[in-house]
């Protein structure tokens, strides 16, 4: 199994993809999730495997929270998800059916994140991910410290007319 997914690397592999990848794999192989650890270390360089058993014994061998450290390690956040969902292109060397794997990839990183159990909360996700890419640079400037936060768009919008309210002197 392994040696079809081949050792992480950290400078050309995307975390989120492999992970994908090998998360698929070990499902399709029936390997319950409480035995992926061992596979998971094999297949990573020996800094991410010590980064791996720095942790505590019982969280190392957990691979929900080890995915999320990894996540971190490699600065992987819902919003970094969302830019590569809503940013990504197909590479003239991969197939339809590539691309189609890699976006569904960073979709699936994204919405766990922000805890999306129901299509109100995807529907509002999406349009206030609309909103944020017609709003100006100088107004996402301003609320740069909020702005990954806010996805709930009548909450979004009331913010952005407060602040050109403001700013304009109305």
């Amino acid at each position: 199994m392994l040696q079809e997914l081949g050792e992480f690397n950290p400078k050309e592999d995307e975390i989120g993809l492999y992970l994908t990848i090998f998360e698929r794999q070990l499902k399709f192989l029936n390997i319950p999730e409480s035995k992926w650890i061992p596979y998971l270390i094999s297949s990573f360089p020996i800094e991410i495997a010590q980064l791996i058993a720095r942790e505590d014994e019982e969280d190392s061998q957990d691979y929900r929270k080890i995915k999320e450290l990894l996540f971190k390690r490699y600065r992987l956040t819902a919003d970094r998800f969302r830019q590569l969902f809503s940013q990504h292109k197909k590479s003239p060397d991969t197939t339809w059916r590539d691309f189609y794997f890699e976006i569904a990839s960073y979709f699936e990183g994204w919405i766990p994140e922000l805890n999306i159990k129901d299509f109100e909360l995807l529907k509002s996700l999406i349009v206030s991910d609309q909103i944020k890419k017609k709003t100006p640079p100088d107004l996402k400037e301003h609320f740069i410290d909020s702005w990954a936060e806010w996805n709930q768009p009548l909450e979004l919008v009331e913010k952005l007319d407060a602040y050109e309210n403001i700013s304009h002197g109305l």
